[in-house]
């Protein structure tokens, strides 16, 4: 019987609240496997004493694709991705497929090139040299043709490679504005920050289509939510901070340590606050009337400046000392 993995807390998209099979922060359907985002390639690695066939028949099972499809024979041999992930997503993913019984590993896109089947390398490298001899000794048109057309052999292969299999196929590309946000949410940890920002992408998702929003818009939402990003950041951060301290709390700290908590505390409110009033207000452009995307545009120009000037930089951290 195949064993099946269990949900857990790690398993459930923080926007849509879907389970994912993978263990992924943001599940594919909401832009978690946008390559913009996932900078991993999970492959099926051998060595491991399991046999193909065994392979086969748990990724057919946990894709619903038939144990026969092309792409399921390509994936168990390891000549296809299974899925493209977050580097910070990676370990987890890994572990939750070999618990599925599906041993794993992570390749940078860029060296999926080793994955090639060998005998299919060396029928290229035949190829080619069959075709300069040719175009040396008879027809000289070889001499282009030969190695254009393995260059466009090699570059399919490639990208075929490269391509995950249902349902980690390439999703629909997030809109830009997004990317930030799907990239923080992947790395920060659970805890408020990632609830705040979680929301705040809610929103942005719910302004359907972002790129319909009049251009001067669009672009301080584009200059806005990095900043966005990177002030959740610094609020996981500052609660990790915080939370150390309170933990080797012994009540004899120095007055510059106190110092440092309570200002670590007003800068944790200011930027809670600043990514709710952002979360407010992009959910408020839906089917906005002019004068209220020139209101709620002002308000985000002046929320950029003032997110910039509550980030963690301007916060002399104790353990930076």
């Amino acid at each position: 019987m195949i064993a099946r993995l269990q949900v857990d807390d790690g398993a459930v998209c923080v926007i849509c609240g879907a389970t994912d099979l993978l263990g992924l922060t943001v599940c594919p359907d909401c832009g978690g496997t946008d390559p913009r985002v996932a900078d991993r390639l999970l492959f099926v690695s051998g060595g491991r004493g399991i046999r193909t066939r065994e392979v086969r028949a748990r990724i057919a099972e946990i894709t619903g694709l038939p144990h026969g499809a092309e792409p399921v024979e390509s994936a168990a041999r390891g000549l296809r991705a299974l899925a493209r992930v977050p580097a910070a997503s990676a370990p987890l993913a890994i572990r939750r497929l070999a618990e599925c019984g599906i041993p794993a590993a992570a390749r940078l896109p860029g060296r999926v090139w080793a994955s090639l089947p060998f005998g299919f390398v060396l029928l290229l490298m035949v190829a080619i040299a069959t075709g300069v001899w040719a175009g040396s000794v008879a027809a000289p048109l070889l001499l282009v043709t030969t190695p254009l057309f393995a260059g466009t052999v090699l570059v399919s292969a490639v990208r075929g490679i490269r391509r995950p299999i249902h349902p980690y196929d390439p999703p629909p590309p997030a809109p830009g504005a997004l990317v930030a946000l799907l990239a923080a949410l992947t790395e920060l940890p659970a805890g408020r920050a990632r609830d705040l920002l979680a929301g705040l992408t809610r929103s942005v998702r719910g302004v359907t289509p972002v790129a319909a929003l009049p251009p001067d818009m669009l672009a301080q939402l584009e200059a806005l939510l990095p900043v966005a990003a990177r002030a959740a950041r610094d609020l996981a951060m500052i609660d990790d901070t915080l939370a150390r301290l309170q933990r080797e709390q012994t009540g004899s700290e120095p007055e510059t340590v106190r110092n440092a908590v309570t200002e670590l505390t007003r800068a944790r409110g200011r930027l809670s606050e600043y990514l709710l009033e952002v979360t407010g207000l992009v959910g408020r452009l839906q089917g906005a009337s002019a004068d209220a995307l020139a209101s709620a545009g002002a308000r985000l120009r002046e929320l950029a400046g003032e997110f910039r000037s509550a980030l963690v930089d301007h916060v002399e951290l104790p353990h930076r000392r």
